[in-house]
């Protein structure tokens, strides 16, 4: 399908090839809680035929970082569907729309999840350009406004350059007091427009995709103390006092668009710097609310302006910001975050100007009971397969109250394997989750708690478990159609065969 050109300004011929889409085969793969992939249809295995032996996240993407926004891993953590789009970025852009659909056991109890992915670059393209204005088409498109507008920009600004560069040099040599003033006042006017020219690319840019928005994690103190270290220098020549505080509340790491809170962060001291008066600049970050899931932080800078803004903003706030680049930016920025953006008149002084954004916390396993289970039970395991590498030996738990019984199965297997007892069901449980056996030999008729009972405390709190084989003085057609259809993994009848016993071990292990 990638081969297949669209003429894209055919609305018919698109259509066809949406609708075409809807039939094609798509991508689905079952994971179980651990994030292995353990079943594939037919056209995923076409794509990797070794997608079997993948954990989804490396056939997906390698940086585990990703997990936080993968909608399995959400699928898996809130039981419910979770759909999301997810930008694959190679020779050209992909769009695909991941859906995870978590897969309940008969007990209801959450046992993997479905992930179906499709390609759905050409609904975006095609939705992008039906909501896209109609206008005559030109018929040299070398002169649209877009394209005049980005040659205008890119001249200004190698003009701008050369002039800076010139100043510099000028700048060198001698000055009376009054001409190093005009030298400053120059200088600032000059890196001003710079900023408005890369305002405005940097916008459109955002705007026509070409840059794309980074969602990561990172420390937003590291972030404003690169800013500060770049114009710490630039507010020593203007005259300014700069500096900056941080709240210590605030988390170490944060999930946030570094691209927009950088352009943010940017105009917002360049703005300060260009029209404060008192020449003293406070950057002020702070922790507002906190959950589990996310914390709101305000950045602040006070007394910004003079008192002619103070009076212009009290007068009109709205038709001030729409009028000021750096101002239109940051409001348009901040509110794409689902921020607020605030200017407040400071009496007698400039003006106060507060930004609110919401930034996620990381993806951690110990938010989520299940998943730090599944880390516990997975250390557990790794702990066991390297103790049996170094003794050579599997561990086998016997939970059996006769005396006689516990004998006979030591006899039978402490030559090849470790053997630990238990004389009741409670212990077998207790000592199931201390010594993480690598199977286990349930009797069934025992004091204090049954074999049944066992087994269910066993089932109940474990996301993934070793195997059960139960052991019963009679095993009839009946009962063992019982033991099958209540879980165990197999079933053996006392007395024990010593044979049957060893073959059905090392069927499990």
């Amino acid at each position: 399908m990638d081969n297949v050109q669209v003429p894209f300004y055919d609305e018919q011929s698109l259509k066809q090839y949406y609708n075409a889409l809807e039939y094609l085969p798509i991508y689905v793969v079952k994971l179980d809680l651990d994030l292995n992939v353990v079943w594939a249809n037919r056209f995923a295995k076409d794509l990797d035929e070794n997608l079997l032996n993948h954990r989804c996240y490396r056939n997906f993407n390698p940086d585990m970082e990703q997990c936080t926004f993968c909608p399995v891993v959400r699928g898996i953590a809130s039981k419910q569907t979770e759909i999301s789009l997810i930008e694959i970025v190679e020779e050209s852009d992909k769009i695909f729309e991941v859906t995870a659909i978590p897969s309940f056991d008969e007990e209801g109890n959450i046992d993997g999840v479905f992930e179906v992915r499709r390609d759905v670059t050409v609904l975006i393209n095609h939705q992008k350009t039906k909501h896209e204005p109609k206008s005559k088409k030109v018929k040299d498109e070398r002169f649209s406004a877009d394209n005049l507008l980005d040659i205008v920009t890119n001249e200004l600004r190698e003009h701008s350059e050369n002039v800076l560069e010139l100043h510099t040099r000028l700048g060198s040599g001698k000055m009376s007091q009054d001409q190093k003033l005009s030298y400053a006042s120059m200088r600032t006017s000059i890196v001003k427009m710079q900023n408005i020219m890369s305002n405005i690319t940097m916008m459109r840019n955002l705007n026509k995709g070409i840059i794309k928005s980074t969602k990561k994690k990172m420390s937003l103190k590291d972030l404003i103390i690169e800013k500060f270290d770049y114009y710490r220098s630039k507010a020593d020549f203007n005259g300014n006092n700069f500096d900056y505080k941080f709240d210590s509340s605030i988390p170490a790491k944060l999930v946030f668009d570094k691209t927009k809170i950088d352009l943010i962060l940017s105009n917002l001291i360049d703005y300060s710097m260009t029209h404060t008066t008192n020449r003293y600049i406070n950057l002020l970050t702070a922790l507002v609310d906190e959950s589990n899931e996310q914390v709101k932080i305000s950045i602040k800078i006070k007394n910004v302006g003079s008192i002619s803004i103070h009076d212009t903003v009290e007068k009109d706030h709205e038709v001030y910001v729409r009028n000021n680049l750096a101002l239109s930016v940051i409001k348009n920025l901040v509110e794409s975050l689902d921020g607020h953006f605030k200017m407040t008149p400071v009496s007698g002084y400039g003006v106060d100007i507060e930004l609110t954004l919401v930034m996620k916390k990381p993806f951690t396993a110990s938010r989520l009971p299940m998943f730090n289970r599944i880390t516990q039970e997975l250390r557990s395991k790794k702990e066991r397969i390297i103790l049996s590498e170094q003794t050579g030996k599997k561990k086998i738990l016997v939970a059996e109250d006769e005396p006689i019984g516990r004998i006979t199965l030591e006899q039978m297997l402490k030559n090849d394997f470790e053997v630990i007892f238990a004389k009741n069901g409670k212990v077998a449980v207790e000592k199931y989750f201390s010594e993480q056996p690598d199977l286990v030999i349930m009797d069934i008729m025992m004091p204090i708690m049954n074999g049944f009972d066992a087994f269910d405390q066993i089932e109940r709190n474990s996301i993934t478990r070793v195997p059960i084989i139960a052991c019963t003085a009679k095993v009839i057609n009946s009962e063992k159609e019982y033991l099958k259809s209540y879980g165990f993994d197999d079933y053996i009848a006392k007395p024990v065969n010593l044979k049957t016993l060893r073959e059905m071990i090392n069927r499990h292990i």
